[in-house]
């Protein structure tokens, strides 16, 4: 099931008014997750359709879960949904790398996921504290946001430039190196994206196998 735009502004309405309404320490991934959810549940889907912490059905992923898979009434698996909310820190002294690969992790998890036919999205609410990594050059990643909107295009834990060290065992302390996650390409598209309150921003990619 590919998702409307106008699933995708509800989505982002919701969250908008959970920023406006609370201080961002009140605010964590799990917001995100439930925002969403609810925008499909106010679009019409059936509540019963909706699985969270979905079991990865990849031997190397055995014991870890998909934030979130819409199924239809026959059990068939529509779409798969990864998501990850960065924010500042009181101390200011984020760990940007650490996120990084927490972020590389997220697809390579959609990467490897086979449901049929469902469409796979990653999904990253976050304020300046990512933007500004990711609109670095020197970091390797530059190409999730200023790649134009509805273009294919490739990332790899490999695009890492610069120190590797810490990022690496972030990497490796999720993806087993059977994976090879340093060489796997991964191949996605910003499909949206939306600015909002509080220096906050929505992006949403589609994953493709």
């Amino acid at each position: 099931m590919a998702h409307s735009t106008e699933h995708f502004e509800k989505f982002t309405d919701n969250f908008q008014k959970r920023l406006n309404s609370h201080s961002t320490d009140l605010i964590s991934e799990d917001c995100l997750r439930y925002d969403f959810f609810g925008s499909l549940i106010s679009s019409g889907i059936e509540i019963s359709n909706c699985l969270l912490e979905f079991p990865h059905p990849h031997s190397e992923f055995k014991g870890r879960e998909v934030d979130f898979v819409l199924i239809n009434s026959n059990k068939e698996h529509l779409t798969a949904v990864e998501m990850k909310y960065f924010k500042k820190i009181p101390s200011n002294e984020q760990d940007r790398t650490g996120y990084m690969a927490k972020l590389i992790i997220d697809l390579l998890k959609l990467h490897y996921l086979a449901l049929g036919v469902a469409k796979k999205y990653f999904i990253m609410a976050t304020d300046n504290v990512m933007k500004v990594y990711l609109n670095n050059n020197r970091n390797g990643f530059s190409s999730l946001l200023s790649t134009p909107t509805g273009v294919e295009f490739s990332i790899s834990a490999g695009s890492k430039n610069g120190k590797t060290t810490h990022f690496n065992k972030v990497i490796l302390k999720d993806i087993k190196p059977t994976l090879d996650p340093f060489n796997k390409n991964i191949r996605l598209a910003r499909i949206f994206e939306k600015d909002i309150s509080n220096e906050h921003s929505i992006y949403i990619f589609e994953i493709y196998s």
